[in-house]
C-alpha cells in the first residue's frame, strides 16, 4: 500500500461523501461544520489527518491538556504560517487571541480547519458512538 493513501473503505467513502456535501453547501445558507466521532480505532485521526494534508486543509490536534489559549494560540499560528503573515504570535489573553484568528478567518472565508481530538475541549462522559455522518 502507498504510504499515505486511504484504503476505500465504507467509513472513508462515507467521510469523503460528508466532506463533498460540506464544500458544496449552498454557503449562505448553511454553516460548515462537519464532525466525524464514533469508539477508538475506527480510523478517524487517520483519516482527519490524511484528507487534511491531502488537501492542503489546517490541521490541528488537541491534547488533553491543551487549554484555551494554548488552542487558539496554536490556531493562530497555523494560520500565520498558512498566509505567508510570519511566524511571530501576538500574545494576550485567550480571547484576545482567539480574536485575532477570527479576524484572519475573516479575511480568507474559504480556509477550512480540522481539529483532531475535539473532544478535549469538552467534558464528555460517553465516549462510545458510532461513526456516522450527520448531514
Amino acid at each position: 500500500m502507498k504510504q499515505g493513501k486511504l484504503v476505500r473503505t465504507q467509513n472513508v467513502v462515507a467521510a469523503d461523501k460528508c466532506i463533498e456535501y460540506l464544500l458544496n453547501r449552498p454557503k449562505l445558507e448553511m454553516v460548515g461544520l462537519g464532525l466525524l466521532y464514533g469508539r477508538p480505532g475506527l480510523g478517524k485521526t487517520t483519516y482527519a489527518s490524511r484528507i487534511a494534508f491531502s488537501k492542503g486543509y489546517v490541521y490541528l490536534r488537541l491534547e488533553a491538556t491543551t487549554t484555551p489559549k494554548a488552542f487558539a494560540s496554536k490556531l493562530l499560528l497555523a494560520l500565520y504560517k498558512r498566509f505567508g503573515m510570519g511566524e511571530y504570535i501576538p500574545y494576550g489573553t485567550a480571547n484576545d487571541l482567539f480574536m485575532l484568528c477570527l479576524s484572519t478567518l475573516e479575511d480568507h472565508p474559504d480556509t477550512i480547519i480540522v481539529v483532531d481530538e475535539i473532544d478535549y475541549a469538552f467534558s464528555d462522559s460517553d465516549p462510545g458512538r458510532d461513526a456516522e455522518c450527520q448531514g
